[in-house]
């Protein structure tokens, strides 16, 4: 009779942890109204999360927030620095601008915020041949900068004069 006791108390302590073992908690899938989406950990390079991560896209502002970065590192953002007429007039009809007109003198710091709260194209311009000496060579730079962040796979910039 005791080895039958055992052998019940046994099998209920298995189903019962069975039970919190089984009903293990975990989040929602969140809400990504993107395309796409990828949350790395930096330190491990673990996948947190993905969505069409290897689908193929085009940087876009990603760009933008890597001008700013190298702007940030070889600029004083008080520094002003004049349109240029090919910054400014390579930019196609209905592509988001900040107005700036060709000659016009700006700060850094001014560009930095026409760039990262207009999204602003000619600013982008502007920024790139001040650093650059010329948006194709700045296109290398931030392709370097890429490398450096460890953001080479999907972020690699081809030499776009309007992302």
């Amino acid at each position: 009779m005791i080895f039958y006791k055992k052998i019940f108390i046994l099998l209920f302590l298995l189903v019962f942890a069975n039970f919190f073992i089984s009903n293990s908690v975990f989040a929602d899938e969140p809400m990504i109204y993107s395309p796409s989406a990828i949350l790395i950990d930096y330190h491990t390079g673990n996948v947190l999360y993905e969505k069409n991560a290897n689908t193929l896209m085009y940087p876009a502002s990603t760009t933008k927030i890597l001008t700013a970065i190298l702007a940030i590192e070889h600029c004083d953002l008080s520094e002003k620095i004049t349109a240029s007429e090919s910054a400014i007039t390579c930019i196609k009809s209905g592509y988001t601008n900040a107005k700036i007109q060709v000659g016009e003198q700006l700060s850094m710091e001014d560009l930095l915020y026409a760039l990262l709260l207009k999204s602003a194209n000619e600013a982008a311009n502007v920024i790139a041949e001040r650093v650059g000496g010329s948006i194709e060579n700045f296109a290398n730079m931030m392709n370097a900068k890429a490398i450096e962040l460890r953001l080479y796979r999907h972020t690699l910039c081809q030499c776009q004069r309007n992302s």
